[in-house]
């Protein structure tokens, strides 16, 4: 009784036939489905009535594959250990039933550049050689290359057969022989360093041909397996890291050389400005013949110091109250207004670091320039500071708003004094006296 309780019988009567689509493994069931079952609310009830339905329907289904032909076959390589084994086969029919794909069928892609080169030129496809090869004393299949590789068949070996002329390690010394061990180790990193490198010279080769700003690391590994005919996918992560090192050596590379090529045509140009004003200033100026000088007999007494001209240039002059409160001083010579205003300049530190050309202006400066460069403002006769001692501030004012309004015309006007065109007509009557002491001065 526990055994008819256990298995269930394996015919199956229905109503109606079922029909069958072996070569899909399919059954379809015409006969009606139980509703008072389908809707009862005992769940328990329900999965038992549907469970025996398809129960029954996969026992019809395996019926009705057993009572296909069978063929049975022997295979001595069908085990790796090398024992012969038997195998059951069972032929399906063709399918009956069309079944929806789940996917549309993909469109035939366009052939590559490299399948239209091998198109014209007539090159076959090489065959994949595979990983895998069988190794006859083991009896088994086992990897061409690395882990348990064959290539490493030496290392397990206690006894390895010398060649006829063995390698040696020196010319003239027989007895230091090679190990054959190390030998085939050290050819096999040999060729593994080869790959690397062949490697990292056609990710530079691919990246040098590429605009960098259009080029992405997909096209490159893509590329890469084109040409090689290899699936890189495996190694994506790695060959991807490789591709962006070589990317960012390469753009701080080109950086470099355009800021080297900037550099050079830069300094070719001031350069070029420096050669074009010394030949102007020689063209300009010419120089005076040289006259030879007397021979003075060397005196014991000193030489008085030369005083400096009295001309437009070492005069001294009276200076407004701005410039006084820069420089520190009540009256000075034009080229020592320059060298105070430097030197004042450079304690406060108001070059511009970028360009040293460049000055910014404190308060003070700001105070003495207002929106005008011009040091005339402030530097004038001592005379006319005498005359106009009393209006010096009045003056001043003057100068201020003459600076903020520049379209107003009358009292502006006359607070740059006569000076101005005095000062210039000196300036150019003495400038060649001045150029001649400066070369009598250095001969």
């Amino acid at each position: 009784m526990s055994s008819e309780k256990e298995y269930k019988p394996v015919t199956v009567n229905k109503p109606i036939e079922n029909t069958y689509d072996l070569g899909n493994l399919a059954t379809f069931d015409p006969n009606p489905m139980s509703n008072e079952k389908l809707r009862s609310k005992n769940e328990s009830e329900k999965e038992q009535y549907i469970s025996s339905v398809t129960r029954d329907n996969v026992q019809l289904l395996i019926n009705q594959i057993l009572s296909l032909p069978v063929k049975t076959t022997t295979d001595n390589q069908g085990s790796s250990t090398g024992h012969s084994s038997s195998m059951t086969l069972i032929q399906l029919p063709e399918p009956t039933t069309l079944l929806p794909r789940e996917k549309a069928i993909p469109k035939p892609k366009p052939p590559t550049k490299w399948e239209q080169f091998a198109a014209k030129k007539g090159i076959k496809a090489k065959a994949k050689d595979g990983k895998m090869v069988y190794d006859e004393e083991k009896g088994e299949w086992v990897p061409k290359w690395g882990y348990k590789g064959n290539n490493k068949s030496l290392d397990d070996q206690w006894l390895v057969e010398l060649e006829d002329e063995p390698k040696k390690r020196g010319r003239d010394d027989g007895d230091d022989l090679i190990d054959p061990r190390t030998l085939a180790r050290a050819e096999r990193k040999k060729l593994i360093k080869k790959n690397e490198l062949q490697h990292k010279r056609n990710l530079r080769n691919a990246s040098n041909v590429a605009n960098l700003e259009e080029i992405t690391v997909k096209k490159i590994r893509k590329a890469l397996q084109e040409l090689f005919g290899v699936d890189l996918n495996a190694h994506k992560k790695e060959i991807n890291e490789v591709i962006l090192n070589r990317y960012y050596d390469l753009q701080r590379t080109r950086e470099e050389e355009s800021e080297t090529a900037k550099k050079r045509s830069r300094e070719e140009m001031e350069r070029q400005d420096a050669l074009l004003a010394a030949k102007l200033s020689r063209q300009e100026t010419v120089r005076q013949p040289r006259t030879k000088r007397k021979v003075i007999k060397a005196s014991s007494t000193k030489e008085k110091t030369r005083k400096a001209p009295n001309n437009a240039f070492n005069r001294e002059m009276a200076l407004s109250y701005e410039l006084q409160d820069v420089i520190g001083q009540e009256r000075c010579s034009r080229p020592q207004v320059v060298k105070h205003l430097w030197a004042y300049i450079k304690g406060k530190d108001l070059q511009n670091p970028a360009d040293k050309r460049q000055i910014i202006c404190d308060d003070k400066l700001q105070k003495l320039f207002k929106k005008s460069t011009i040091l005339s403002k402030h530097i004038f006769a001592p005379e006319d500071n005498d005359d106009n001692a009393s209006s010096s501030q009045a003056q001043d004012d003057i100068v201020v708003d003459n600076d903020s309004d520049e379209d107003d015309e009358g009292e502006g006007d006359y607070a740059k004094s006569s000076m101005d065109g005095e000062a210039n007509v000196n300036i150019e009557k003495t400038a060649k006296q001045l150029e001649a002491e400066l070369t009598s001065e250095e001969d």
